[in-house]
């Protein structure tokens, strides 16, 4: 970095030592594992909320994804704002995305015990809203 004058860098996403390393560090993370675990727990998720989906078609129309990347799609806006603050209300961090869709994207490292424990509270949130 001392070679570079001013001026020599001026990209804002482009190769400097600390993205260099926190990308080569990502990459080392992705490669022990947790791609491996996105897979499981993400198929866990949406077996869990094709469960619920099941228990509530009425309100939720579709579950998709693919790893930790879900969405819930409801029928209205106003349920999934309804479940996001439900779920909200038992400390579980949703995301309305569009129109009337919950995004769900936890950690690369959640474990099964969370993603048991999501599923309860998102079902419980349901089921609240779907009276």
């Amino acid at each position: 970095m001392n070679l570079w004058g001013p001026g020599a860098h001026g990209t804002t996403y482009g190769g400097n030592p600390l993205a260099c390393a926190a990308a080569l560090q990502t990459i080392r993370l992705l490669e022990s594992g947790l791609m491996e675990n996105a897979t499981a727990r993400g198929n866990e998720l949406l077996a869990g909320l094709r469960e619920i989906q099941k228990k509530f078609p009425a309100v939720i129309t579709d579950v998709r994804g693919i790893g930790l990347m879900i969405g819930v799609e409801f029928d209205t806006h106003e349920h999934a704002a309804a479940v996001e603050w439900a779920c909200f209300q038992r400390g579980l961090a949703t995301l309305e995305c569009g129109h009337s869709v919950i995004r769900m994207a936890p950690p690369l490292v959640l474990t099964a015990e969370e993603a048991a424990t999501g599923l309860k509270l998102f079902g419980e949130a349901v089921a609240e809203i779907a009276g």
